[in-house]
C-alpha cells in the first residue's frame, strides 16, 4: 500500500514537467489553457512592436520563464508566476489590457488531466507491476 501512496507523487512530478511544457507550447501558438487564441493586438501595439515577427506575450521572454510548474511533496503541483506584470495579462485589465490567461484558475483544462492521467496510470502500472 506504501507503494500506491508514492504513485500520485511520481506522477505529479513528471506531469509537472509536461504541463510545464504545454505552457510554453502555448504560449508559441498565442492560444490560452483551453487552446482558444488570445486576443489581437490593438493596431497601434502591433505598430510599436519592437520584434513584430514574435507572438503576443513573448518579446521578452521574461514573463513566459518566469512562469514554475513544481510539485508538491505529497503530490499535486504548484504555478508559480514571478513577474508581477503577469497577473494582469493573466487576469485582463479593461478597458485597455484584455485577458489572455495562460494558467487555468478554477477548472483544471483537459490537456492537463490528460497528461496527469498519463502519468498516474503509467506511474502506477511501474510499481504495481502491471
Amino acid at each position: 500500500m506504501k507503494k500506491l501512496g508514492a504513485t500520485k507523487i511520481v506522477a505529479c512530478r513528471a506531469a509537472a514537467r509536461d504541463i510545464s511544457k504545454e505552457i510554453q507550447r502555448n504560449f508559441d501558438a498565442g492560444v490560452n489553457e483551453n487552446r482558444v487564441k488570445w486576443k489581437k493586438l490593438s493596431a497601434y501595439t502591433n505598430l510599436h512592436r519592437r520584434w513584430p515577427s514574435k507572438p503576443i506575450l513573448t518579446q521578452t521572454e521574461k514573463g513566459r520563464r518566469s512562469i514554475k510548474v513544481s510539485p508538491l511533496a505529497g503530490g499535486g503541483m504548484s504555478i508559480n508566476i514571478g513577474v508581477q506584470y503577469m497577473v494582469y495579462h493573466q487576469r485582463g485589465a479593461p478597458p485597455r489590457l484584455p485577458k489572455r490567461s495562460f494558467v487555468p484558475e478554477r477548472v483544471m483544462p483537459k490537456s492537463w488531466n490528460e497528461i496527469l492521467f498519463y502519468h498516474y496510470e503509467k506511474t502506477a502500472k511501474a510499481i504495481v507491476g502491471g
